[in-house]
């Protein structure tokens, strides 16, 4: 027995020695373990409480959705539960998820590329494109190069953890405002939730379905050179254009019809109305009386590129919101300094940009001259447009999915309000009625992750809704499988009953 008991505390001195020692370790700074950047407790703590003030500070919209005590309740907890060294991603791994809480899609915790890169993580390659539906996560295309898994089969699981689970755990760290949001975030980012949030790495094994047959594919590691979403194949194929990113473009089908696509509404507002200019008169030469404006995946983004559009379809006042509320601080003011000064440069020119030009707006003066946290309000009543000869009149449609957010819900809201056209696809990803907006980025001190909080709160209504389509079509798996598009079936047809009528 004395045996025993001196053993025993020979060993509880030994491992009391040891945790002594790793203790004093995590005292230094941005210990090099195994090639990875790793941060001691006190720097994570440091940084938990820099992102508590940027949301209390900043951000106009942190406790809509969770309240501050149950917010600073769960980062304590974070907090409290990590007494060892850390690397940047398992610093990611946890504030990600809080972030997220947060339920507002502008609001996200960002790990930078070059910070992923300095660490030794790159995403592993999934050699599959999937489409999230409600009624499963299918195959939209095998990018292997043996191309094994037919299109529109469904993933059962992956390295055997089934996928509800694996869908479950990324949905953690993806904002949600509305279902078909979230689940439509979790399509276009699944390959790095999946190996980088999840950690899952290849090989990897995949269980699947289609019709009766049901096996497993095994896929050893490899590498592509480009992943494209998939959605619409003509839509895809004509993004890109040598080095520069194609936003909108245009098709003309038969039976009078034409197909406007817009991946986001963030082009130089003068570019992207000489492109309207450009095309709307087409309509008209080329006698079109059907036109589709199909804003799947939209990601949204420059509100006045969304009333120059609407100025095209419409010939009354624009009322897109009622009231803008900005929260001032310094990052805000920094940034919008930049920005104004930016848009200053782009329509006046680089010798005129120095004209104090911005201080004729109201909000751009209590910006300035405020105090940090202050609440400045501004009330938007309808200008008249200015009347156009390019303006479309005939049937209109605009498809919409979950991957609609921002700006692009504002848009397909007011077509659906003002009665213009017919909504078909899903809801949208944003929430409309009351938006947050304007988005800052800010970067932790110690780790150097990024966070996005908006500044602003645009309001046209009393309350949050969503954006309902008033006819919802869902893609199932035998329009996968046979490459066919329900939505864009949907909104033609619905035209041409319209112009029937």
């Amino acid at each position: 027995m004395k045996q025993f008991i001196t053993r025993f505390l020979s060993m509880k001195t030994a491992l009391m020695a040891f945790l002594f020692l790793q203790l004093t370790a995590c005292q230094t700074r941005h210990v090099d373990y195994h090639k990875i950047t790793v941060f001691s407790p006190s720097e994570v703590k440091q940084d938990a409480a820099y992102l508590l003030r940027i949301l209390k500070d900043v951000d106009i919209s942190a406790w809509e959705n969770i309240s501050e005590k149950d917010f600073q309740k769960k980062l304590q907890n974070t907090i409290e539960n990590n007494f060892w060294l850390q690397s940047r991603l398992d610093v990611f791994r946890d504030f990600a998820p809080l972030v997220a809480s947060l339920g507002e899609i502008h609001s996200q915790l960002i790990y930078p590329n070059n910070l992923s890169q300095t660490d030794g993580f790159y995403n592993e390659f999934f050699p599959l494109l999937v489409l999230c539906e409600e009624e499963g996560i299918f195959v939209a295309k095998d990018m292997s190069e043996r191309e094994i898994i037919p299109s529109g089969a469904e993933i059962l699981s992956i390295n055997g953890i089934g996928i509800e689970q694996l869908i479950a755990n990324m949905s953690r760290f993806v904002p949600k405002e509305t279902a078909a949001g979230q689940r439509r975030l979790i399509q276009v980012n699944f390959e790095q939730l999946l190996t980088r949030e999840l950690g899952l790495k290849a090989p990897f094994t995949l269980e699947w379905r289609l019709g009766y047959l049901k096996t497993k594919t095994y896929y050893p590691q490899q590498k592509i050179s480009a992943v494209t979403i998939p959605e619409t194949q003509d839509k895809s194929e004509t993004q890109a254009k040598g080095n520069e990113f194609i936003r909108y473009g245009i098709r003309y089908l038969d039976n009078d019809v034409a197909i406007l696509w817009l991946t986001d509404f963030e082009s130089p507002p003068e570019k992207f109305k000489n492109y309207l200019n450009k095309i709307f008169p087409e309509l008209t030469q080329k006698g079109i009386n059907k036109l589709v404006i199909d804003l799947r995946y939209n990601s949204g983004g420059i509100g006045d590129n969304v009333l120059t559009l609407l100025s095209f379809l419409e010939d009354k006042s624009i009322q897109w919101t009622k009231k803008i509320t900005l929260k001032n601080s310094k990052a805000f003011r920094s940034l919008n300094r930049k920005r104004v000064k930016q848009a200053k440069r782009e329509k006046l020119g680089s010798k005129l940009d120095w004209l104090p030009t911005e201080y004729l707006s109201g909000w751009n003066w209590d910006l300035l001259f405020g105090s940090n946290g202050e609440v400045i309000e501004q009330q938007i009543k309808p200008e008249p447009l200015q009347p156009t000869d390019n303006r479309y009149q005939g049937a209109l449609g605009v498809i919409t999915n979950g991957h609609c957010f921002s700006a692009c819900a504002l848009f397909v809201d007011y077509i659906q309000q003002s009665g213009r056209g017919v909504i078909v696809g899903e809801d949208a990803g944003s929430l409309v009625g009351i938006q947050y907006g304007y988005p800052i980025l800010m970067t932790l001190p110690n780790t150097g992750l990024q966070i996005s909080v908006p500044v602003a709160r645009i309001q046209s209504s009393d309350k949050a809704y969503k954006v309902v389509p008033d006819i919802k079509i869902s893609r199932r798996q035998e329009d996968i499988a046979n490459a066919r598009d329900p939505e864009l079936a949907g909104a033609i047809s619905s035209l041409i009953a319209l112009t029937k009528e």
